[in-house]
């Protein structure tokens, strides 16, 4: 899949970025720790993940393929 090849440099970063923010939500003292980089890079691979989770739900592609070749990579992207 060319979709996931193009976000892997991606993947990577997010996956050493550590937490993405110090505070609690709502707060006056909440603030984002990654850099734009970072956000950047997760908005790039949740609309790959988005689109191949759609393509997979729909049968365009198999979802066994989908779940066993990139269900690990998404979790870990976003368990946080």
């Amino acid at each position: 899949m060319d979709e996931m090849s193009k976000i892997k440099l991606d993947l990577s970063l997010l996956h050493n970025a550590g937490d993405y923010s110090n505070g609690e939500l709502g707060s006056e003292d909440h603030e984002v720790a990654w850099s734009k980089e970072t956000v950047d890079a997760a908005y790039r691979v949740s609309i790959v993940m988005q689109r191949l989770s759609y393509m997979a739900m729909s049968g365009l592609i198999s979802r066994e393929h989908f779940s066993k070749m990139w269900g690990p990579a998404f979790i870990k992207a976003w368990d946080r």
